[in-house]
């Protein structure tokens, strides 16, 4: 991304996109390599990666994923993508800018 200038937020966003599925929980440790590079000490970045867990699971796979949806942010958490304060700051948010009022209380 730097080498082409790309913003590593606009970069992240586009990975991030086009590589998830519904298999998101495996697909974490699969590319959690990859993703280390953006997220690492970048709060920006890993508050757009929780922007993609909400679209991703409660909205795009909500019927693949939200059952899951624990293990998923836990897993982002394990795997040292989304650092502790970033989760606990958007839990204490009281709307979304990704989904419906009613899908981010129940994702929370």
């Amino acid at each position: 991304a730097k080498e082409l200038n790309i913003q590593t937020e606009r970069a992240f966003l586009i990975l991030a996109d086009n590589l998830f599925t519904q298999d998101f929980l495996n697909e974490i440790k699969t590319y959690r390599e990859l993703f280390l590079k953006f997220c690492n000490e970048n709060l920006l970045v890993q508050e757009n990666f929780l922007r993609i867990y909400e679209k991703l699971v409660g909205e795009i796979y909500h019927a693949e994923l939200f059952e899951k949806a624990l293990f998923i942010l836990k897993e982002l958490y394990d795997r040292d993508l989304i650092e502790e304060d970033v989760i606990l700051n958007w839990a204490s948010k009281s709307s979304s800018n990704v989904l419906s009022q009613e899908k981010f209380d129940q994702l929370k």
